[in-house]
């Protein structure tokens, strides 16, 4: 992995995440191998936010990291952005694909509280049933607001995290239409929490 201590590059959210450290690290040994000089690479893996609805930082509230993995549309991706977490608050839910969501009880203990919406919401509730911090919400709205003050009131506050593992269509056009209304809801919360 980077080590951050070593190199002058600031740790934003988004680059303290596993797989994103080791991301760098292969970014950081492939252009030295070009022969890039080291205050380019670091200048231009500093600037680096990461793709649009794939584990994207968007911000933080009282300490509360947010991160917006929309394009999670199947459980395969959601179980891939829950490894980058020790501790998460977990959005999920969406419309059926007939997926599978077994595979998501394996991160039950990462999970701090789960907010669940749409068609999918009692699905994944039915396998994260041993998450004593489960809420229904009617939609991406109350859910974004109520897991806030979730973690705000824990000691922790838990990152939130949006990955559905459900397809978007019946509640958004497409998955990115729901990662920008995740910012949006995002972009209200802060400024009524400032």
């Amino acid at each position: 992995y980077f080590d951050f201590s070593r190199k002058k590059i600031e740790a934003k959210p988004f680059l303290k995440l596993d797989h994103n450290k080791l991301n760098l690290a292969i970014s950081y040994a492939c252009l030295k191998a070009i022969k890039k000089k080291t205050s380019y690479i670091l200048e231009k893996l500093q600037n680096f936010n990461g793709l649009p609805h794939r584990i994207e930082y968007i911000g933080r509230i009282n300490d509360i990291n947010f991160f917006n993995d929309s394009k999670a549309t199947n459980v395969a991706a959601t179980c891939s952005a829950l490894e980058c977490f020790q501790k998460v608050i977990l959005i999920a839910g969406g419309s059926r694909k007939g997926d599978d969501f077994q595979p998501l009880k394996k991160y039950s203990k990462k999970i701090y509280a789960v907010f669940l919406y749409g068609d999918t919401a009692s699905e994944i509730g039915k396998i994260l049933e041993k998450i004593s911090r489960t809420y229904f919400c009617k939609d991406l709205v109350e859910a974004v607001n109520t897991s806030y003050l979730v973690s705000n009131k824990s000691e922790l506050k838990c990152p939130i995290l949006l990955s559905p593992a459900s397809a978007s269509y019946g509640l958004y056009k497409n998955y990115e239409k729901r990662g920008l209304h995740f910012k949006k809801i995002f972009r209200e919360l802060k400024k009524s929490a400032a």
